[in-house]
């Protein structure tokens, strides 16, 4: 394996315990029974709080009988339908459907006011079921790596919802009324067609983590500058070719990722990013850092492969946390000492 491809998967790890956080975690406690087979979850009806299945096959409309039930996790079940059973688990928190082969979700019944937790992703949907507003009390919805191209107006009324990941579906544009989304912290809108998200100021500065990758974007969306809590911004794979002076007001931002654009020069306001931790500006037309760089005491991980630098600051290895440097790709030369705290790549 390549030093580059080692630096990415450290880079990843690195954003994971962070991105990920608490989602990571299981959302039940250690003493809860999980039951992985359905039958014997039967077979203990009151005591089947959670049933995970991981092999293939349909649901038996008789699952309803699992009344207790709050976690349920079907994942490479190949399952192409839900029963009408389902319905009726009127206890279910925690709802993962993630890579089957469903075309669609039965619309949402009353008796789903308690799910906190709803992922579909790595199936084949092509639009969202009727009655989203009923999931008053959901937190988080994954619908990544489906094949919608658009999103209900209804989805702006789910109040407690705190992250959203639509990434890699064909949305061109998001409902204004996801501007009322007062609680949401965590927002992935990568690999669609997205040009702009619609912003209300006093709501959005909520957002602490943006994905934004791989939208053909050529400007940053103007909203982005008025989300003054956000702490990890990535936007690599669009067509950015300068960074505008707003970009400043992003204070509190600890992961940048731009890679793979087309910037060809970092504005001097970098030197007031001090939060800066993760900063990946691999693959673009950078020569020069600015000046004021060395001013990044935070920084961890600075990937500048494949760019077009010819000289490196010495400055930037005397950045006190700094331990991973990309430099893969470029022609320097006269490369000043690397301190053994470094590792290249």
């Amino acid at each position: 394996m390549r030093l580059h491809h080692i630096s990415i998967l450290l880079f990843i790890a690195f954003r994971l315990t962070m991105v990920v956080g608490v989602q990571a975690q299981s959302p039940l406690p250690d003493s809860v029974l999980v039951y992985n087979d359905i039958e014997r979850a039967l077979l203990n009806k009151q005591a089947a709080y959670a049933l995970e299945l991981t092999t293939y096959g349909d649901l038996p409309e008789g699952i309803d009988s699992l009344t207790e039930l709050r976690y349920l996790y079907i994942s490479d079940c190949m399952i192409e339908r839900l029963p009408k059973s389902l319905m009726k688990l009127d206890k279910l928190e925690y709802l993962y459907l993630n890579n089957n082969r469903l075309v669609e979700l039965p619309p949402i019944p009353d008796s789903w006011q308690n799910l906190k937790i709803l992922s579909v992703s790595g199936n084949q949907l092509r639009a969202l079921p009727k009655g989203l507003i009923k999931l008053n009390k959901l937190e988080v919805l994954n619908l990544a790596d489906n094949s919608l191209s658009a999103l209900p107006e209804e989805l702006g009324q789910l109040n407690r919802l705190k992250r959203l990941d639509i990434a890699h579906n064909q949305i061109k544009t998001l409902p204004e009324t996801m501007s009322n989304l007062a609680n949401l912290e965590y927002l992935n809108i990568s690999e669609n067609r997205i040009r702009n998200i619609p912003l209300n100021p006093k709501i959005s500065c909520q957002i602490r983590e943006l994905y934004f990758d791989a939208n053909n974007l050529d400007v940053f969306p103007p909203g982005i500058f008025e989300m003054a809590d956000l702490q990890v911004l990535s936007l690599s794979d669009n067509l950015i070719q300068s960074i505008p002076e707003a970009f400043s007001n992003l204070k509190n931002l600890r992961q940048i990722c731009l890679a793979r654009n087309r910037l060809s020069k970092l504005p001097e306001l970098f030197s007031s990013l001090t939060s800066i931790e993760v900063l990946d500006l691999a693959e673009n037309k950078l020569t020069l850092l600015p000046p004021s760089f060395d001013e990044l005491k935070h920084l961890s991980y600075l990937n500048l492969c494949n760019n077009k630098f010819e000289t490196l600051p010495p400055s930037v290895l005397l950045l006190p946390k700094l331990s991973l440097l990309g430099l893969e790709g470029n022609t320097i030369f006269n490369m000043p000492a690397v301190p053994k705290e470094i590792k290249l790549f």
